[in-house]
């Protein structure tokens, strides 16, 4: 998870999360994801990920 965590911290904030929510996070993107180039032939790019990735703590930091 570290080298995740390393790569992605460069572009957010994620000190806030443990290794536990975002490897949960991870695995719901993953496959959502996934689901969206198997099913509309989307490709999606690092910055696609990051974009997500940012609205998905917004939701979870509003939930909080």
């Amino acid at each position: 998870m570290s080298i995740y965590r390393e790569i992605i911290s460069k572009d957010l904030d994620i000190d806030h999360i443990s290794d536990r929510e975002l490897a949960s996070i991870l695995d719901d993107m993953g496959r959502g994801i996934i689901y969206e180039h198997l099913l509309f032939g989307r490709d999606f790019t690092y910055k696609n990920f990051i974009e997500i990735l940012q609205l998905y703590l917004g939701v979870l930091d509003k939930l909080d």
